[in-house]
């Protein structure tokens, strides 16, 4: 029986392996060529797995401290969006493959075990195959994993999820130390994948045992159960504690920026019933989405018809699936952020977030209340799974039962569908190696744009210190040094309009001595091409155009900094229609030295 369950589970896991592949298409053909995210937030998981094996392995330093950024001051890593336990996995994978399949690879991980885990916990759930595959399916081919996986690492990882409620309810319906120890060791995995999902798994773990408290009090209040219960926080507190400690101390003695507006960053209730941009018929929808507030990842909520309506039945006719209704219900509404918002418009009207956004710290630090949703998809997979399961009984002919499963896990998966996935091809501008072949120590300023944070991939080329950098909570004291120092301030805040100095090129150049900052790096623009057709832009990209323009006049006919290499290239092409882009160079390079 052992035996048969083994095959059966390695059969499974190849299975979500194949469709993993199939439905990142083209991420694999690509997998050594583009990096399977877009131009955004991906680069950010990028330079996080390159900075922890060269901080532990290079540097011999703390990894959750840098000076990488923000040099010389340096910031800290303790509330940035590091995803460790793929920074560890990562390690030896970087010594063997170069930096696109290394990150491909991750993500193909991320989608792979998410599937099995589900089916693991559903298996367990429900006895019934066809129903765990089905779940497996939901969890983790749905849009909200697509859409993250336009490049957030910490927010992709929601594989460890369902191990750590599966070793949960055996916990509570099985006991033994065993799994009491497996629960608390899958909690500190998914606390070192995202914070986000550590606090909505103690969330889950409260819904759970208020619960069972009420239909099953005797057996929550056993004595045995209350100690195994220990032992898994005792497990997950004892291996945290040394990085939870210096957590919760700059949590609680330093102010961040980075927080994000809860109202702006909830899930419009029509997101649930529309498919969104990541999905293959999201154009179609581009009159509702495009109304809502956030962008493509975090609008990326789309349930499917086929989904709600098993899950429906699940309510209406399964006697167990109580707790997942009412947890998913809290969790829908959640989601949906402080104030209920339809199409865009703010309706006013208060929901249960903006009670808990106010009164609770872990809440209004977070702040996007839309990623809440990756627990209304595991509720109604759950759901889903209860009702093939119900179905397949009164089935009594097996291939039939296996038919209606495979319908509607292909019904399902077209409904979700996201091909092609999105990915991004670099090709690393000529000066950034000519850095790396130099052996001087010594800082960089690499202009902050829209696309800035394909710079510290840049930066994982040449291992040069930046000035500037990109932390999802930046201390607000690592940004005083940029502030207070002229010509430093005038680059990243706009303000040598307001600050003119007798002597700037003097001035300059001490600091740049000072500061030991030897190159300035701008991403020219087509300035003509670009003003001609003004009007057509948003207004953040007109602010971001005139911005460039300041910059680039003050650097040569203010600091008259000479121009040593430009490429004359194009920053980003490609075809977005085909969720392909390209990062081509187009750097402006300035030497700041006598």
């Amino acid at each position: 029986m052992r035996r048969h369950r083994v095959t059966e589970e390695i059969v499974i896991f190849l299975s979500f392996t194949a469709l993993t592949f199939a439905l990142t298409y083209p991420g694999i053909l690509r997998i050594s060529t583009h990096f399977m995210c877009d131009t955004g937030d991906g680069f950010l998981g990028v330079w996080n797995l390159w900075w922890f094996k060269t901080a532990l392995l290079e540097f011999h330093t703390n990894p959750f401290y840098t000076t990488q950024f923000y040099y010389p001051e340096g910031v800290s890593l303790l509330l940035h969006n590091f995803n460790p336990f793929y920074a560890l996995i990562s390690i030896p994978l970087q010594y063997l493959f170069k930096m696109e399949v290394v990150f491909n690879l991750i993500v193909l991980f991320s989608f792979i075990m998410a599937g099995f885990g589900m089916y693991l916990l559903a298996r367990y759930l429900t006895d019934n195959q066809s129903a765990a595959i089905i779940a497996g399916i939901i969890y983790t081919f749905c849009p909200y994993h697509f859409g993250h996986g336009l490049g957030q690492l910490h927010m992709i990882s929601l594989e460890w999820i369902p191990f750590y409620i599966l070793y949960l309810f055996k916990t509570f319906r099985q006991g033994g130390w065993r799994n009491a120890v497996l629960t608390g060791f899958f909690l500190i995995l998914i606390a070192l994948s995202s914070w986000y999902y550590l606090f909505y798994s103690f969330f889950f773990t409260l819904l759970f045992l208020t619960y069972q408290l009420v239909v099953n009090k005797s057996r929550v209040l056993n004595r045995t159960y209350v100690q195994n219960f220990l032992l898994s926080l005792l497990t997950f507190f004892t291996l945290m504690s040394p990085l939870l400690i210096p957590i919760i101390h700059i949590y609680l003695t330093q102010q961040f920026y980075g927080v994000h507006d809860p109202i702006y960053w909830s899930a419009d209730l029509l997101s649930f019933f529309i498919p969104g941009d990541i999905s293959t018929y999201g154009e179609y929808f581009r009159k509702v989405w495009s109304r809502f507030s956030g962008n493509t990842a975090e609008n990326s909520n789309y349930i499917g018809y086929i989904v709600l309506s098993l899950a429906i039945y699940a309510l209406i006719k399964v006697k167990d699936a109580k707790f997942w209704a009412v947890s998913g219900l809290i969790f829908f509404v959640l989601t949906l952020g402080p104030y209920l918002r339809i199409m865009g418009v703010n309706t006013q009207i208060p929901l249960p977030y903006l009670l808990l956004h106010r009164y609770v710290p872990l809440f209004s630090f977070t702040g996007i209340a839309e990623r809440i949703h990756i627990m209304l998809i595991f509720c109604l997979a759950i759901l889903t799974a209860l009702t093939i399961k119900t179905l397949s009984s009164k089935i009594n002919r097996s291939p039939v039962s296996t038919m209606l499963t495979a319908i509607i896990g292909i019904l399902i998966i077209i409904e979700y569908l996201a091909v092609p996935y999105t990915t991004t091809k670099v090709e690393v501008p000529e000066f950034y190696w000519r850095m790396a072949e130099e052996p001087d120590d010594y800082a960089i300023i690499d202009i902050p744009h829209h696309f800035a944070i394909v710079s510290l991939y840049f930066q994982t080329i040449h291992r040069k210190k930046m000035v500037s950098g990109y932390v999802s909570r930046t201390p607000k004291k690592s940004l005083e040094f940029l502030r207070s120092i002229p010509v430093i301030s005038d680059l990243f805040f706009l303000e040598q309009e307001e600050h003119r100095y007798p002597e700037p090129v003097k001035l300059a150049r001490s600091i740049f001595d000072r500061n030991n900052i030897r190159y300035i790096i701008l991403r020219p623009i087509e300035r003509k091409e670009l003003l001609e057709r003004e009007h057509e832009m948003p207004p953040i990209f007109r602010k971001m155009l005139h911005r460039f323009i300041k910059i680039e006049d003050f650097l040569e006919k203010e600091l008259k900094l000479p121009v040593v290499y430009d490429d004359g290239g194009t920053y980003l092409s490609g075809d977005p229609s085909r969720n392909e882009y390209y990062v081509n160079g187009g750097i402006k390079v300035y030497d700041c030295r006598e």
